[in-house]
């Protein structure tokens, strides 16, 4: 039975300790499901939402002494779960069990290698935010369509929406088909807008498909969509 993203959550940090006890059995008011009870801040929610929710020791250097802070995960803090492993990018602490490394500059990385070399499904990425909801917790449980968590963006582009999926067959073939800079990317975005007004659109697309003949075989994502955000991710600066 596949689980859902909540409850994926909850079962991989299953030794993962709570700071509540719980308050009985019923219907987790966050996601709808039958679970035991924890009271956070008067919800009525189950474990998985509640680790989400709860705070995590984090090492702070205070009047020259080394202390212990207690904050929820939230922005620049990322976690990658599989089946044989979980890794923490952050600086709380967690168990043994889950490898913590530090976040400074890492998503980028992380994406991009989640792109071309992504684990064996199941599997889930989360970027924590200010406010972590179970409606934003997905399972990757195909390598074609992956799925990302938490309140994601791509990385340089916080305009953008946040990305709950993509197709991330499409934008390998993208890659594989035509070897451009992020720049030309937006270029081939542009005139697939203009194409049908604009003649110099169509000669610039023209110029691509001679030297990438195997381009043509797949339309140009549109911007400010998840598969022309990705695809520029995995393309050369210059």
């Amino acid at each position: 039975m596949r689980l859902n993203g909540i409850d994926f959550f909850n079962a991989a940090l299953h030794d993962v300790g709570l700071n509540i006890t719980p308050v009985g059995e019923g219907v987790c008011s966050a996601h709808n499901r039958p679970a035991t009870l924890y009271n956070v801040g008067g919800n009525l929610i189950c474990r998985g939402c509640t680790l989400l929710r709860q705070t995590y020791p984090l090492p702070i250097v205070k009047n020259g002494q080394s202390k212990l802070a207690y904050t929820r995960l939230g922005l620049g803090c990322y976690m990658l779960i599989t089946e044989t492993d979980i890794q923490y990018w952050g600086k709380h602490l967690f168990n043994q069990r889950i490898t913590v490394r530090p976040a400074s500059g890492s998503l980028r990385a992380l994406v991009r290698k989640l792109l071309l070399e992504p684990p064996a499904p199941p599997w889930m990425f989360i970027a924590f935010a200010r406010s972590n909801a179970s409606d934003r917790m997905h399972v990757t449980h195909s390598n074609d369509l992956i799925q990302f968590s938490g309140k994601f963006f791509f990385p340089g582009t916080a305009d953008e929406p946040p990305v709950a999926r993509l197709n991330r067959k499409r934008v390998i073939d993208l890659h594989h088909a035509a070897d451009l800079t992020r720049q030309e990317w937006e270029q081939c975005a542009r005139a697939q807008a203009s194409l049908h007004y604009s003649a110099d659109s169509l000669a610039f697309l023209q110029g691509i498909y001679e030297k990438f003949p195997q381009l043509a075989r797949y339309p140009i994502p549109a911007q400010k969509t998840a598969e022309y955000n990705a695809v520029r991710l995995l393309a050369r600066e210059t």
